[in-house]
């Protein structure tokens, strides 16, 4: 959400930067209209329209060529309705009603000219109900643009204009059968209503809007759901034949203004639904708000059972919709998406037990990979043990746009999972196996290991808790799946078992009544960390009862079926609820229970399992694994080096040498300074750092830091982009080499900058906008070195870089200014090959 409105963004924004893509879209849209007049629609032959032959088609010159003036990318060619298959030589057609791409072809025609027609006569509230042509909407919102540019913006996804109509707070509720075409012109209409804007051309507005309000960086990122359309798919045939999956729970009405789970929560609760059931509340509302908030792109699995796929499908705009009245003989099933459905894609899997309880679920790991027919990666397990396994502690250093960021996240996800792809990184933090941590001046200790941070409880009153730290909660997690059920315990009579199977009973209401010792009654809750708070059912105080502390007392006192506060205090001999620690003891021994339970069951309690085994070790009835191997679990430090290292790894500097961590020969465990508990770190947690080396210098990092850590260099490598003409490429290493003789090393430009750059335009601005501003950075107080390295310190041109300042005597230091103040859109690839074209790296 922005975080000023937008006619203060406008009113700081330079309008001026936006002349030459006002003159790029103009150019462009005067080329499609050049190749595809308006007149010649309604004649415009099947082979002239359709993506799969090439270039030069309507499709392939709105989608590929035209991107300026409105991407419509992404998806199958699917979208387009009709298509040549190319790989099989044959046409396809994906309207249900009209198997025959020829007459598909006719009906979509004749849609798209009425939709044009209508947009002449300035009848835009008709548009977008007209048949079949509803089925392409960006493209039918992109030639609408075309031709007439004044009146709908060149924003052709519903997803995004309902966003920035919801930024905006609009008061707007979609019409029934209104998608891109409505919602754009209700946007602009808004628009043109703030003075602010006026007199934008819809070029302009665009751009300020995505400025204004940017994506969130995980809104590009493909999800994966299985829902499954009625019992035993029962809904199934009418999804497929109106392109849809829909869902029940329908009197909680339209959840589109739902921005969050906890609002269609609310619209659940407000609806009577698992009114009896905190817990099933909450995991029925996830579920609805998985579906609700299913965007575009997205893949929906339709499963029948528990092991039947029905089919594949993408989510097209407008994404989610509230139907009223429903497709199927239930009033319940009123929410629905709007999917290209795939069903070649239909399969058999392996029997997923949980998806009997579960209408809609996130995919992620082996079952989304099963899925979507993907192979299984052979998964690899770095281990202490394994002498070819990665370092434990590394850092990727280099000079800006050598890829750090790029290289770490892809290393990180090889470490885990054997895979280096951004695919199985999204997995992993998805499974909490990686996080990551941005060092600045302000993070500190507490933001990083654990510190006292105020909270206010739900009565308004402040107190004080101890947090724990990025670092630490990873730890800790990483240290629990080290661990396994010891085969010998002095805590003896089964109190795994018995606490797991307490956690099962609160697990099913979300708490659990006890007796007291006298009169009193306990309710049960747990907490984050795996413990118990208890609260006086009269009075309503909260007391708390550790796991730990529980564990002391059941290795001290069990076989005894029943116990006194007085006992519990002798058996600890330090303070804590003795009455409610002897109320959970008494209520444990009262149970009957089933077998020791697996770790896999106890994944719930692994905080509390950790603080029991660090408190306790060997007793607490846990040890690490025999066969040592420990998943791997990894922390990401982005720009290490802007930190304060000793004041923000304090104890820890020593702690996550090898031989120092948990298990090793060498292992310490320290306790920390603010919660008191005992802490260690864990084999299996490994630690990946990067280092922007023009930001500070390699030499100026904390040598405590330096000794613990592998490095390795990412040096500019512009052999990286393809694209990128070879008279460019050399240039540029020239210019590196000429930085690194007047500079150091860790200035050099990197090849980043150059990614998917194929021609001198593309060239000039990422030079003229990224380049250039980090060179005035780094020479703004040397202008004869930034004359050096960009071949002009023998020279004094007015038309170079650096221009000389009219009467200024040639003693005067400062004589010079950069180009940018009197030609910004200088061509800097032409003047670089003159400077230093003929001059070898």
């Amino acid at each position: 959400m922005p975080t000023i409105s937008l006619s203060e963004f406008a009113a700081s924004f330079d309008r001026l930067t936006l002349q030459p893509r006002v003159e790029k879209a103009e150019e462009l849209r005067q080329v499609l209209r050049t190749k595809f007049p308006l007149e010649s629609i309604p004649t415009l032959e099947l082979e002239k329209y359709a993506i799969g032959l090439g270039e030069g088609t309507l499709c392939y010159e709105y989608e590929f060529g035209t991107r300026e003036i409105g991407s419509i990318r992404g998806g199958s060619a699917s979208k387009y309705l009709v298509f040549f298959n190319k790989a099989k030589g044959v046409w396809k057609s994906t309207l249900r009603e009209e198997p025959d791409a020829q007459k598909a072809w006719e009906l979509l025609r004749a849609g798209l000219n009425e939709s044009l027609k209508l947009a002449a006569a300035g009848r835009w509230d008709d548009i977008d109900p007209i048949p079949v042509a509803r089925f392409i909407p960006a493209l039918r919102a992109k030639m609408l643009h075309v031709f007439f540019s004044d009146d709908l913006l060149p924003i052709f996804s519903f997803s995004h204009l309902k966003r920035f109509i919801t930024d905006l707070g609009l008061d707007w509720k979609r019409p029934k059968d209104a998608y891109a075409v409505t919602a754009n012109r209700h946007l602009l209409q808004h628009l043109r209503s703030m003075p602010a804007l006026a007199g934008w051309s819809t070029t302009e507005l665009m751009p300020l809007l995505y400025e204004w309000s940017p994506k969130d960086s995980d809104e590009n990122e493909v999800r994966v759901f299985k829902v499954a359309p009625g019992e035993n798919g029962m809904y199934w045939d009418t999804c497929l034949e109106h392109g849809v999956m829909i869902i029940g729970w329908g009197e909680t009405g339209d959840l589109s203004s739902a921005n969050s789970l906890a609002g269609v929560k609310a619209a659940m609760q407000a609806a009577g639904y698992y009114s009896d059931s905190k817990m099933s509340l909450t995991k029925k509302s996830k579920e609805v708000w998985n579906f609700v908030s299913a965007k575009p792109g997205d893949i929906i699995a339709a499963n029948r059972g528990t092991s039947q796929i029905l089919a594949l499908g993408t989510v097209i705009d407008p994404g989610y919709e509230f139907i009223s009245p429903t497709l199927v003989d239930s009033p319940d099933f009123t929410h629905c998406l709007h999917v290209e459905w795939d069903t070649s894609a239909a399969k058999q899997i392996p029997a997923q037990g949980e998806w009997v309880f579960k209408t809609v679920q996130e995919l992620t790991g082996e079952v989304k990979r099963l899925v979507l027919g993907e192979a299984l990666p052979p998964i690899t397990s770095p281990t202490l043990s394994n002498p070819m396994s990665a370092a434990l502690n590394q850092i990727l250093y280099g000079p800006p746009g050598t890829g750090k960021t790029y290289s770490v996240i892809r290393e990180a996800a090889r470490i885990v999972s054997g895979e280096a792809t951004k695919l199985r990184y999204d997995e992993a933090v998805q499974q909490g196996r990686i996080r990551l941590a941005t060092f600045h001046q302000s993070f500190s200790y507490e933001d990083f290991i654990e510190g006292i941070r105020p909270v206010m409880n739900e009565s308004g009153n402040a107190s004080f808790e101890v947090r724990d730290g990025v670092f630490k909660e990873i730890a800790l997690e990483a240290l629990g799946a080290c661990l396994e059920p010891a085969v010998t315990s002095r805590t003896g009579g089964d109190f795994e078992s018995r606490w797991a199977a307490l956690a099962n009973q609160m697990n099913e209401s979300g708490e659990l009544e006890i007796p007291g010792l006298k009169y009193a009654t306990w309710v049960l809750q747990e907490t984050e960390r795996g413990n118990l708070r208890a609260i006086n059912k009269d009075s309503r105080r909260e007391l708390a009862c550790g796991r730990s502390a529980l564990a002391m007392v059941w290795q001290k006192l069990h076989p005894a079926t029943r116990i006194s506060s007085m006992d519990v205090s002798q058996a600890l001999g330090r303070g804590a609820h003795f009455g409610v620690l002897a109320a959970v003891y008494n209520y444990m021994q009262s149970m009957s229970v089933d077998p020791p339970p697996t770790p896999a069951k106890l994944k719930w309690a692994t905080p509390a399992i950790v603080d029991n085994y660090l408190a306790l070790g060997p007793e607490s009835g846990w040890q690490l694994r025999a066969d040592k191997t420990y998943p791997p679990y990894v922390l990401i430090i982005d720009e290490i080096n802007r930190g304060n290292i000793s004041r923000i790894f304090g104890e820890l500097i020593t702690l996550i040498e090898d031989d120092k961590r948990h298990g090793s020969s060498n292992a310490l465990v320290v306790t920390l300074p603010s919660s008191r508990e005992s802490f260690t770190v864990p084999p299996n947690l490994f630690l990946l750092g990067t280092m922007n080396t023009a930001d500070k210098s390699l030499a100026l990092l904390d040598v405590a830091l330096r000794r613990r850590f592998e490095f390795h260099e990412l040096a500019p490598d512009f052999s990286i982009c393809e694209g990128l003409p070879d008279g460019m490429r050399e240039v540029l290493e020239v210019m590196n080499h000429r930085i690194e003789i007047r500079k150091d090393r860790d200035h050099r430009i990197g090849h980043a900058f150059f990614i998917g750059v194929t021609d001198a335009a593309g060239f000039n601005r990422v030079f003229r906008r990224k380049v250039v501003p980090l060179l005035q950075e780094y020479f703004f107080n040397d202008i004869d070195g930034a004359r050096y390295v960009l071949g002009e310190e023998d020279r004094n041109e007015a038309k170079g870089f650096l221009r000389p300042l009219e009467g200024t005597p040639r003693w005067q230091r400062n004589r010079w200014r950069w180009f940018t103040d009197e030609e910004p859109e200088m061509d800097c690839g032409a003047r670089l090959s003159e400077t230093l074209g003929d001059i070898d790296a």
